[in-house]
C-alpha cells in the first residue's frame, strides 16, 4: 500500500496533480490484479449546463472546463483500464 503525505493538500489539489495521480494509478494496475483502491474526493463541485466538475484548487470560474476535474474524465479515469465500482 502506498500512502502520500503532503505538506499543504489543499494546495496540491491541481488539476495536473490529480490528472497524474490518476494516471499513475492505471499504470501500475496490472491485468488479473486483485486489488481494492479507495479514491476519497473531498471538496467542491461545480455544475454548469448538467455537467459536473470537481472544482480542484487552481479552478478558475471564468474557465471551468480547463481548470476542473469533469465529471465524464474521471468516470473514464476509473472505467477505462481500472474496472471501477462506485460506492455512491
Amino acid at each position: 500500500m502506498q500512502r502520500v503525505d503532503l505538506e499543504d493538500p489543499e494546495e496540491q489539489a491541481t488539476l495536473a496533480n490529480l490528472r497524474a495521480e490518476l494516471k499513475r494509478l492505471q499504470q501500475e494496475v496490472r491485468a488479473g490484479q486483485v486489488d481494492t483502491v479507495v479514491i476519497f474526493l473531498s471538496g467542491h463541485g461545480i455544475s454548469r449546463d448538467g455537467k459536473y466538475a470537481f472544482a480542484t484548487h487552481d479552478l478558475d470560474l471564468k474557465n471551468v472546463p480547463a481548470t476542473s476535474l469533469s465529471g465524464a474524465e474521471l468516470r473514464e479515469a476509473l472505467g477505462g483500464k481500472l474496472r471501477a465500482k462506485p460506492v455512491f
